[in-house]
């Protein structure tokens, strides 16, 4: 019995170092890199999106107001200030129906590229082979990125539902059930990691082409959230003392954004490489290949088997 806790924590580190090896086997910085690449010239778009989205819920001022303030808290007023000058910019449609419809289908097409730019990654932790089924194959990873978009105008919705929720349930029950602020907001913190945990497990099931266990993808989308807020927590930390954006003007606030980005993309991808490692040590996923790719051989079907355990 006395082994026990030491066994476990022996299998802990083990997995967390297993999910190193194999995130930087896998080159995962360079994967990081480009996904911060594409994010940079996504995050306008995607954010209008996701704006309109949660607008026709809460109104468009609050939502672009939890934006804002999101964006803030994380990467200070500069950068800020910046992200919402690219966002109104894009938004900024010109005048006629064609224009409109251009305007928008240019938004979808670049709010998606994050999400093709993340697919392939995906793909190619989960060691599955290239897409060889012509233009049916990627029209649907085209719609699967368009509905990841729109997915993101929920999870806007999500964070403000919450916030919402707890603001009211402070002023109600402020006078029965006395607390410190502290304690609405430590509230607020746990439901929001909750939302971000589903976040990132609809990112890790559906996105990739292939079928983990939902049982796996919600233990690596948990360790995920916690490394991101973690993460947000230290890359914030780091920003407020090194006023990159105060000494360096516009450019040094795009920097920080884009150095939030890059760390950021590499917790996303060190979780997904978690998630693989999880399920094939210890899950139930047997990592078969989406309806789109059951034409292929049964050969290269099988070598996407994840061992028994």
């Amino acid at each position: 019995m006395s082994d026990r806790p030491t066994n476990t924590g022996r299998s802990i580190a083990n997995f967390f170092k297993m999910s190193v090896q194999e995130y930087l086997g896998e080159n995962g910085s360079q994967k990081a890199a480009a996904l911060a690449f594409y994010t940079a010239f996504s995050v306008a778009p995607l954010l209008v999106i996701a704006v309109a989205v949660a607008g026709f819920i809460f109104g468009e001022q609050a939502a672009s107001g939890e934006l804002a303030a999101q964006i803030e808290e994380t990467l200070g007023a500069e950068a800020a200030a910046t992200i919402e000058q690219m966002i109104a910019t894009a938004a900024n449609f010109s005048a006629g129906i064609i224009a409109t419809i251009i305007g928008i289908g240019a938004l979808l097409w670049g709010a998606s590229q994050v999400f093709v730019s993340l697919q392939t990654s995906l793909d190619q932790i989960w060691d599955v082979e290239p897409d060889e089924s012509g233009w049916r194959g990627s029209v649907r990873d085209k719609l699967r990125s368009f509905a990841m978009v729109l997915a993101m105008g929920l999870f806007l919705i999500g964070l403000l539902l919450v916030s919402t929720a707890v603001s009211t349930v402070a002023a109600v029950a402020g006078d029965l059930l006395p607390a410190e602020p502290i304690v609405w907001q430590t509230l607020n913190n746990v439901l929001s990691l909750a939302l971000l945990s589903g976040a990132f497990a609809a990112l890790f099931r559906f996105l990739p082409r292939v079928n983990p266990a939902w049982r796996d993808v919600w233990v690596g989308a948990a360790m995920t959230a916690a490394l991101f807020v973690i993460g947000r927590w230290a890359v914030g930390l780091y920003l407020s003392n090194a006023a990159m954006a105060s000494v360096l003007g516009a450019a040094g606030a795009f920097a920080v954004f884009l150095l939030w980005v890059f760390y950021m993309a590499q917790i996303v991808l060190l979780g997904a490489v978690m998630t693989r490692v999880y399920a094939r040590e210890y899950g139930h996923t047997g990592r078969r290949q989406k309806p789109d790719q059951q034409d292929q051989t049964l050969e290269s079907r099988s070598d996407l088997e994840l061992p028994a355990t």
